[in-house]
C-alpha cells in the first residue's frame, strides 16, 4: 500500500508541475533490477518515470531523442514529502531514499542521445564506473561525433543528484556538460579525483550553453568547474551565458596526504630456522595499492624497525593492514639505507636471509591526488559567478592558483577560444595557495582571442597563504588581458606581492589597458603591485598599466611615494577588522578604512553585507525549508575485556545531530557522540540512545550488548625430560599453560588451541582442568634436535574472549610463547 500511495502522489506531481492532462501522461514505474532502458524508449513527453526508492540500476543507460516539448521526468519512487524541495540541496545521507544508478564499466551509466531533449534526471544517485575511468553522467558528446549544433542535447535539468567518484579509487569526471539550455542545482558531487590527470566535478568544451549551475556542492581534484580545456569539435564554439550561483566548491584537507596511509605498528622479532649471520637488521615497510583508472600508488615508508640475529635466525616482520592497499614492500637491511625489498600481499614476512630484489627504499612521500585549481575557465563568454564559496586548495600539480580565467588554444585548432564578460562578484575565496590567475592571451604557437571585460567587486579572498605550497598572491595578470576592474574587495594574503604582472620585455611589455583597482585592501607584503622588468608600484603602473585608475586602495605597510596620490597604507591590516583571525572582516567602527573609499564608501568588502549574502551557501539551503525530517537513531559497541565503548552512528536526513543521551538498565547514564563504560562482571547489558535533531526532533534505538571477559594467558612452564632406548638417547618436552581472567580467577574447561615449531606433533589444543591449568607434550625427539617452541594460538571459554594482545606478561616475560631446550 505504501509503494502504490508513493506513485500516485509522484504521478499527481508531474502532471500538475507541468500541466499535462492526466489522460495524456502516464507514469512507469521500474522495481530494482527491472530494464531502465526499456522504460525510457517507451516514455513519451511529460511522462514520469519511477525507480524503486533504495533500488540499484546497473547498466550503460541513454536518453532517447523524444517528440513533444514536456519534459519527461527520470526519478526516485519517494514522494517529495520526505525530500528536500527547490533551493535544498541534496545530502549524502539521504542516499537510502534514492534510487541508484552505476555503470557496470567504464562507460558513463547515463548519457544522452544526439540531438535528445526536454529530460529531467531528479532525485537519483550515480555512483562511480569501475575504476574510476571516463564520466559518470554525459550530457552532450564532447568528442569529434558531435560537430553540428544540431546534434547537441538541450532543454536538460539536473537536480537533487547525489554524484560520487568511489572514495579509494576516485573518478575521473562526475559530470561532463557538453549540451545547450542545462540546469544543475541542488545536488552534491564528490570525489571527483585522480592520480596523474584531470580531473573535474563538472568540466564542459564542447557546448554552447547557456548553464545556471546553482546551490550545488562539488569536490574535485583537478579543478572542481571547468569550461574548456579541449578543443571543440563544432567550429567557433564558445560556451555562452553561464550562471554560475550559490555554489560550495570544496576538497577535503587530507586530499594533501598521501591516498595510502603509511604502515603501522611494525615489530620485527628473531626466531630460529634462518640464514642470517649474527647482527643487527633494520627494515622499512611501503604499502602499494590501486588509486583508480589503472593507476597503482603507495605509501610512505613506514618508520624503521630493527631486529637481532644471535646468527642462523630469521626476523619475522609484522604490521598493520593498510586500508586500499593490495601488497606491501618490505625493504631491509641496512639501517638508514635499505637497498632492497620483498613483495608480500599479507601482513607478515619472515626475512630468513634470502636476497630481495634490488631497489633502495622510497624516501619522498606517497603518492596523492591531483590537484591543479578550483574554478577555471579557458574558453567561456558572459559567465557570472555571484555567491559562491570557494575554499581548500594547495600547490600540487600546479602553482595553486584557486580561479583560473586563461584562454587556451589547447589542440591547436581553437583560435576563437577566448575568455570574455566575466562578473566575479560576492564570493568568498578561502584557504588557499593563491588566489587568481588572469591570462590575455594563450602562447603565440596556439594563438586564442583576447580576454577582456573581468570584473572581480565585492568578494572576500581570505587564508591565502604560503603555508600551502603556493605564493599566496592575490592575482597574477599577464600577456596582455583588458578592461580588468577590480574594486572593494578585502584580500588577507601573506605573500610578498599583491597583484603580479608580466608579459612581453623592458623595452615593448605587453600592457594591460582599461585597468581600474579602486577601494581595495589589502596587506602589502614586500613588493605589494608587482611585476616583471620595473620597480613595484608607479614602476609597473606606469608601464603594464596605461591610463590605470588605481585609488583609494589600502596596502597595509607600503609606502605612499611609491604609489598614486589618494592610497592609504599606514596602520595595521588586522586592526581594521573586528576579528581578521577568526574570519570576521566587519570593519571596525575607529577603523581608518571606513568612508574612505569613493563617494563616502568602506574600503574592502561590505563582510557583513556578504556574509548575509552567501547565508546557506555551506549547508546549501537556499530556498523555502522543506518540512523536518525527524533522524533515524542508531548506535554500535565494540568491548575490551569488560570495558565497552558505544559509538552514536545515528543520521539526519535534512541537518544535523544535536545532542545524543545514553542510557543504561541499571540506572547509569552518558552523553557524546562515544561513550566509553567499564562493567563490573561479563553479562549482556540493555543500552539505549536518544538523539535530537537540529530542529529539535527526537529518536531513540536500543540494544542488549554482550559484554565478555578477556582471557590472559599466564606462566607457560617448560619441561624437559630424557632417556635411552635401544641404544639411542631421546627427549622430550612439556608445557603448562595456565589460563585466567583479567580479574585473576582462574578458569577451568577453557579450551587452548597451541602449535609447535620443531616437535613432531605441530598443532593441537587442551583443556584447563579446574586448576586452569593443562598440560600439553612434544611427543618424542631426536637428541641432535636442541629446542622446541610452543605458541598459544587461540583460548576460548563461554562468556569470554581472547587475543594475542592479551596474554600476561606479569607471571611470564614469555607472554603466549614458550622455548624448551634440550635437558644436558
Amino acid at each position: 500500500m505504501t509503494n502504490n500511495r508513493r506513485r500516485c502522489v509522484c504521478t499527481l506531481i508531474a502532471i500538475a508541475s507541468y500541466g499535462v492532462p492526466q489522460a495524456e501522461a502516464k507514469t512507469i514505474y521500474v522495481a530494482a533490477g527491472g530494464n531502465l532502458q526499456e522504460a525510457l524508449d517507451a516514455s513519451t513527453s511529460g511522462d514520469t518515470i519511477l525507480l524503486e526508492e533504495g533500488g540499484e540500476f546497473v547498466g550503460n543507460f541513454v536518453l532517447p531523442v523524444k517528440s513533444g516539448d514536456q519534459p519527461i521526468t527520470l526519478r526516485t519512487s519517494a514522494p517529495d514529502t520526505v525530500l528536500p524541495g527547490p533551493g535544498q540541496r541534496i545530502r549524502p545521507s539521504q542516499a537510502p531514499l534514492l534510487a541508484r544508478v552505476r555503470s557496470p564499466n567504464a562507460l558513463a551509466a547515463l548519457r544522452t542521445a544526439p540531438g535528445s531533449s526536454n529530460w529531467h534526471i531528479r532525485y537519483l544517485e550515480f555512483a562511480g564506473n569501475q575504476d574510476g575511468y571516463g564520466d559518470i553522467l554525459q550530457i552532450g558528446d564532447g568528442s569529434s561525433s558531435q560537430n553540428t549544433l544540431d546534434k547537441v542535447p538541450r532543454a536538460i535539468v539536473l537536480s537533487h543528484l547525489y554524484v560520487h567518484g568511489d572514495p579509494h579509487v576516485g573518478q575521473k569526471r562526475c559530470i561532463a556538460l557538453n549540451a545547450a539550455h542545462v540546469t544543475i542545482a541542488d545536488s552534491h558531487v564528490a570525489d571527483c579525483k585522480g592520480v596523474g590527470q584531470d580531473t573535474q566535478a563538472i568540466a564542459g568544451w564542447n557546448g554552447p550553453g547557456p548553464y545556471v549551475i546553482e546551490n550545488n556542492y562539488l569536490e574535485g581534484a583537478g579543478e572542481n568547474v571547468m569550461f574548456g580545456g579541449a578543443d571543440p569539435a563544432i567550429p567557433n564554439l564558445v560556451a555562452d551565458g553561464i550562471t554560475f550561483r550559490r555554489n560550495y566548491l570544496s576538497r577535503p584537507m587530507s586530499w594533501r596526504n598521501p591516498i595510502l596511509e603509511t604502515p603501522r605498528g611494525l615489530t620485527a622479532a628473531s626466531e630460529p630456522a634462518g640464514s642470517l649471520p649474527a647482527g643487527v637488521y633494520a627494515y622499512r615497510v611501503v604499502a602499494w595499492g590501486p588509486v583508480g583508472s589503472g593507476n597503482t600508488g603507495r605509501s610512505t615508508a613506514s618508520p624503521e624497525v630493527s631486529g637481532t640475529s644471535a646468527g642462523g635466525d630469521a626476523i619475522r616482520l609484522r604490521w598493520q593492514a593498510v586500508a586500499g592497499a593490495s601488497e606491501y614492500r618490505v625493504y631491509g637491511r641496512t639501517a638508514g639505507s635499505q637497498s632492497m625489498y620483498w613483495r608480500v600481499t599479507t601482513t607478515e614476512l619472515v626475512d630468513t636471509g634470502a636476497a630481495g630484489t634490488a631497489e633502495v627504499v622510497p624516501t619522498s612521500p606517497g603518492t596523492v591526488w591531483t590537484v591543479k585549481n578550483v574554478f577555471e575557465l579557458k574558453n567561456a563568454r558572459n559567465v557570472v559567478i555571484e555567491d559562491n564559496i570557494f575554499e581548500n586548495h594547495w600547490k600540487q600539480a600546479q602553482p595553486g592558483y584557486a580561479i583560473v580565467l586563461t584562454p587556451r588554444n589547447s589542440g591547436g585548432n581553437c583560435s576563437w577560444c577566448v575568455v570574455e564578460n566575466v562578473r566575479f562578484d560576492y564570493n568568498i575565496v578561502r584557504n588557499t595557495a593563491a588566489g587568481v590567475n588572469l591570462l590575455g592571451y594563450d602562447v603565440p604557437s596556439r594563438p586564442t582571442r583576447q580576454t577582456r571585460n573581468i570584473a572581480f567587486r565585492h568578494n572576500l579572498f581570505a587564508g591565502l597563504t604560503s603555508a600551502l605550497g603556493g605564493n599566496a598572491w592575490f592575482m597574477l595578470i599577464g600577456d596582455e588581458p583588458r578592461d580588468i576592474i577590480i574594486e572593494h574587495n578585502t584580500i588577507d594574503a601573506s605573500g610578498a606581492s599583491v597583484v603580479y604582472t608580466y608579459g612581453g620585455t623592458s623595452t615593448s611589455p605587453r600592457q594591460i589597458h582599461g585597468f581600474q583597482m579602486t577601494a581595495n585592501a589589502a596587506r602589502h607584503g614586500s613588493y605589494g603591485f608587482n611585476g616583471a622588468f620595473f620597480s613595484y608600484g608607479n614602476g609597473i603602473l606606469d608601464n603594464f598599466y596605461p591610463g590605470a585608475v588605481f585609488e583609494a586602495n589600502y596596502l597595509a605597510g607600503g609606502s605612499a611615494s611609491r604609489y598614486p596620490a589618494g592610497n592609504v597604507f599606514s596602520g595595521v591590516f588586522a586592526d581594521q577588522f573586528v576579528d581578521a583571525a577568526g574570519g570576521d572582516f566587519t570593519l571596525r567602527s575607529d577603523s581608518i578604512l571606513a568612508g574612505s573609499g569613493p563617494g563616502g564608501s568602506d574600503i574592502g568588502v561590505d563582510y557583513p553585507g556578504l556574509a548575509a549574502r552567501l547565508a546557506g551557501v555551506e549547508a546549501g539551503t537556499t530556498g523555502e525549508l522543506s518540512p523536518n525530517v525527524p533522524p533515524v537513531a542508531s548506535f554500535a559497541s565494540s568491548c575490551l575485556d569488560l570495558t565497552c565503548t558505544f559509538t552514536c552512528t545515528s543520521t539526519d536526513a535534512d541537518g544535523t545531530i544535536a545532542a545524543r543521551a545514553w542510557a543504561f538498565a541499571d540506572g547509569a547514564v552518558g552523553a557524546g557522540a562515544t561513550f566509553t563504560r567499564t562493567f563490573a562482571a561479563p553479562g549482556e547489558y540493555a543500552v539505549s540512545l536518544t538523539v535530537a535533531d537540529d530542529d529539535g526532533a527526537e529518536a531513540e534505538a536500543s540494544a542488549h550488548v554482550p559484554v565478555t571477559a578477556l582471557l590472559h594467558i599466564g606462566n607457560l612452564d617448560g619441561l624437559a625430560t630424557s632417556w635411552v632406548k635401544y641404544g639411542k638417547q631421546y627427549w622430550s618436552a612439556s608445557v603448562l599453560i595456565a589460563v585466567h581472567g583479567a580479574d585473576e580467577r582462574i578458569v577451568p574447561d577453557a579450551r587452548v588451541d597451541f602449535a609447535w615449531s620443531g616437535a613432531v606433533v605441530k598443532t593441537g589444543s587442551c583443556v584447563t582442568k579446574s586448576t586452569g591449568v593443562c598440560t600439553v607434550d612434544s611427543g618424542t625427539l631426536n637428541w641432535k634436535r636442541g629446542k622446541v617452541k610452543l605458541t598459544v594460538t587461540g583460548v576460548s571459554a563461554p562468556g569470554s574472549a581472547y587475543s594475542a594482545a592479551n596474554h600476561d606478561d606479569d607471571g611470564s616475560s614469555n607472554g603466549t610463547e614458550v622455548i624448551v631446550r634440550k635437558p644436558h
